[in-house]
């Protein structure tokens, strides 16, 4: 039986998706409030980060993966 190895570039851009999903998930955990004086307090900056890292994980393990099935690397 052959086991299937992934590249180390396709696990880094697992990673970095994964780290995207992750920057969803605390902004939903995380939450927002409104202190004393009325100033909404969120952590917006999980919205811009989360999505650049999904995008940039998903574009890149689908290219790190269509260039191993090219190369044959993955039969």
């Amino acid at each position: 039986m052959h086991r299937l190895t992934l590249p180390r570039t396709m696990l880094l851009f697992l990673a970095i998706g994964l780290a995207g999903l992750a920057c969803a998930l605390l902004y939903s955990a995380i939450g927002a409030t409104v202190d004393d004086q009325g100033i909404l307090r969120e952590p917006f900056f999980l919205i811009p980060l989360g999505f650049a890292l999904t995008i940039l994980g998903a574009a890149g393990t689908l290219t790190t993966g269509l260039i191993g099935l090219a190369r044959g690397a993955f039969a």
